[in-house]
């Protein structure tokens, strides 16, 4: 339904049910240390990394010091746009490249495994 035939009187309404149906993605959080409650001790999460460190409540600085070598350690997650932007490619070209490169290792691998 286009929103220009809805009457103005349900607009709200309209703009609830996209929204529903449609929602925004989330930020995506800072790297944290915390304090797992339960367990009593400190937990590193940055994007889809999780651990547990070995250290309870009483050793938080071994805890800060661990999660700034984590965070160190991290390796930055390129998305395809960032990538051709660096380069001064199109997000297509990226994928090209990507996927031949992909292509090339694959080939490789079937290689030495023949060989």
């Amino acid at each position: 339904m286009l929103l220009h035939s809805v009457p103005n009187s349900t607009m709200e309404q309209e703009w609830q049910r996209i929204n529903r149906e449609h929602p925004m993605p989330r930020e995506k959080l800072p790297p944290r240390l915390y304090l797992d409650s339960s367990r009593k001790v400190w937990v590193i999460r940055y994007e889809c990394y999780f651990k547990r460190t070995r250290f309870t409540e009483d050793q938080r600085d071994k805890a800060e010091a661990a999660f700034v070598e984590t965070l160190k350690a991290a390796k930055p997650v390129h998305t395809f746009g960032e990538i051709a932007d660096a380069a001064g490619l199109t997000r297509q070209g990226v994928r090209y490249f990507v996927n031949d490169e992909n292509a090339k290792r694959r080939e490789r691998k079937e290689a030495k495994q023949d060989g």
